[in-house]
């Protein structure tokens, strides 16, 4: 079921336009990207989406069940400790959060029987305190604006881990930006861009890349080559994808190409949309 649709939006501030005929749409259940340089427009477009702003044209549709969460710039209080946060924040909420939900909450975001002020938490437990904020209305819509910037590698594995969490756990969609394309790439089904004003969509994000390893390769063979993969000096890289594979072997097969080797490259960037991000910076 689509519970966000972003259709032909624009937004401008005096003659600054920042968005330009932006469409997006958003199912249930999916953890979605949007990547972009700094100052790009990702702010501006979750706080259009948020309500927090409003198009200059276009429109903005959720379906009646979208309850929204968001870490957008989040302010804590650095005198209180976390669990007092969640009180006093929650106090000014739709619902009050109780005690229960308030220790729930720090459980999750592993902040639980930690009874210090939060100018004593790392960056990190300030991230997580945040995660927890956004959570204290039980959205089905998170929308996390570059949650993992100032993070070091562990606590950013961690916040995946909790991202995940959400969606297995409780069935959240999320929407979370990063200008880093290596945390997007772990974490979501797809993505979107931001590049000068406009967004595209990007959907091809592969937990495992191959790379085959050819005897050798001529210069018509690796035009055709470049039609299905990456190829580098003579290897090709492609998605671990039956119906790309199919097409690549059937071309090796005619052309009798010799392979040496296949190895399988997991976790690591995707060459497709290293490609794909490098072509939209220029």
């Amino acid at each position: 079921m689509t519970l966000l649709k972003v259709k032909n939006v624009f937004k401008q501030y005096g003659a600054h336009l920042v968005l330009e005929a932006a469409d997006l749409e958003i199912n249930e259940g999916e953890i979605v990207g949007l990547v972009g340089r700094n100052g790009c427009g990702k702010t501006t477009l979750m706080k259009l989406i948020l309500g927090l702003a409003s198009p200059t044209k276009g429109e903005i549709k959720t379906t009646d069940n979208v309850k929204f969460g968001f870490l957008l710039d989040c302010k804590v209080f650095e005198f209180l400790s976390g669990a007092e946060n969640l009180k006093l924040i929650g106090s000014y909420s739709s619902v009050s959060p109780s005690l229960t939900r308030i220790n729930e909450l720090l459980d999750f975001v592993g902040l639980s029987n930690d009874n210090r002020k939060v100018r004593d938490y790392s960056f990190g437990m300030k991230q997580r305190l945040s995660l927890a904020l956004a959570l204290l209305e039980e959205p089905n819509f998170l929308i996390l604006d570059e949650p993992f910037v100032g993070l070091d590698p562990v606590g950013t594995q961690n916040f995946i881990e909790y991202i995940r969490k959400l969606r297995s756990e409780l069935g959240v969609t999320v929407l979370v930006s990063s200008h880093q394309l290596s945390e997007i790439e772990e974490i979501c089904d797809y993505f979107f861009v931001i590049k000068d004003r406009k967004l595209y969509r990007y959907s091809e994000i592969s937990q495992s890349t191959l790379r085959i390893f050819l005897a050798d390769i001529s210069s018509d063979v690796r035009t055709s080559l470049e039609k299905l993969a990456v190829v580098k000096q003579n290897s090709v890289l492609i998605a671990n994808d039956d119906k790309k594979l199919s097409a690549l072997f059937e071309l090796i097969s005619k052309e009798k190409l010799i392979i040496l080797k296949i190895t399988v490259e997991k976790n690591s960037k995707n060459i497709f949309v290293l490609c794909f991000l490098n072509h939209l910076w220029v």
